[in-house]
């Protein structure tokens, strides 16, 4: 049986994109922060995540357009280890997220994500079996 490797986060975009070509691939990296919002004993606490992020080609050329830092986002793909051993000889192993889908979240849409519902969904805390549709 196949497994699945798929990613959604919705977070802010830590940087501007670095843009390298690679033998005629366009390649954009950035950092993106996503939170992730935990209830403990009555006490809150938000704990920020960092990713790294990889879009190739055409998603590329959308980053380099659109992506700033701060950048609210929608960022859909798979996950991905690169392993290498460093100067030293040790071995390094870095995760990051390589993008099939990415998308800029306007003001109108950030103001649906704002809507209580939604703040439900996204915390996970609600059922979305019942939604016909997501914004």
């Amino acid at each position: 049986m196949a497994g699945i490797n798929k990613v959604m986060l919705i977070g802010n975009a830590g940087s501007e994109p670095d843009i390298m070509m690679f033998n005629a691939h366009k390649r954009a990296t950035f950092s993106l922060c996503t939170s992730l919002k935990t209830n403990n004993n009555t006490i809150s606490n938000e704990e920020r995540q960092w990713h790294h992020i990889v879009c190739w080609d055409k998603t590329a050329d959308t980053a380099e357009q659109f992506v700033k830092k701060g950048s609210l986002l929608y960022v859909e793909g798979y996950l991905h280890y690169n392993k290498w051993t460093d100067k030293e000889g040790r071995a390094r192993l870095e995760a990051e997220i390589v993008t099939e889908n990415l998308q800029i979240i306007d003001s109108k849409q950030r103001e649906k994500l704002l809507e209580p519902d939604i703040r439900s969904i996204l915390s996970g805390n609600e059922d979305i079996s019942s939604f016909d549709t997501l914004p």
